[in-house]
């Protein structure tokens, strides 16, 4: 609070006075403008909150469009990314089979155990790597519906 001396032709003493001010604040949750900011783009350009609402809509529909972009892509990603797999495995079974069929067994058996066993470990680690996302994803969901 800030104090004045009042002084003049009627005052005998001194007489302090006291100003004060209030302040007020708002709070939103969502997105959107208050009522009375709305109105406020109205008078201040015609039209304005319908302009900025499509604005949002457009925003939102562009959004959209993206997210549906990468994840068409990256399921695109994973069937291509599946599919070299299997063609490699099946490739190098058959030159096992080759080996095996000229008499290199130790090498035809070396190239199963090595298929196999990379095989196998992409297959288990792609697997935990799934089950640790999902856990995180549900754990993000948790603590936002707790916000």
């Amino acid at each position: 609070m800030a104090k004045e001396i009042i002084k003049g032709p009627g005052a005998a003493h001194p007489v302090p006075r006291q100003q004060s001010s209030i302040v007020t604040t708002q709070t939103k949750t969502t997105l959107y403008p208050f009522a009375e900011d709305l109105e406020a783009y109205n008078r201040a350009i015609p039209n304005g909150a319908e302009r900025l609402f499509n604005n949002f809509d457009n925003q939102a529909n562009h959004r959209i469009a993206i997210e549906s972009r990468v994840v068409d892509s990256n399921i695109r990603q994973a069937e291509r990314g599946q599919l070299f797999g299997f063609l490699t495995i099946i490739i190098a079974l058959l030159v096992a089979l080759w080996a095996a069929y000229i008499g290199h067994e130790k090498l035809a058996i070396a190239i199963v155990g090595v298929v196999l066993t990379g095989g196998f470990s992409v297959f288990i680690t792609g697997k935990i790597q799934q089950r640790e996302d999902l856990k995180r994803k549900k754990e993000a969901a948790r603590k936002a519906g707790a916000e």
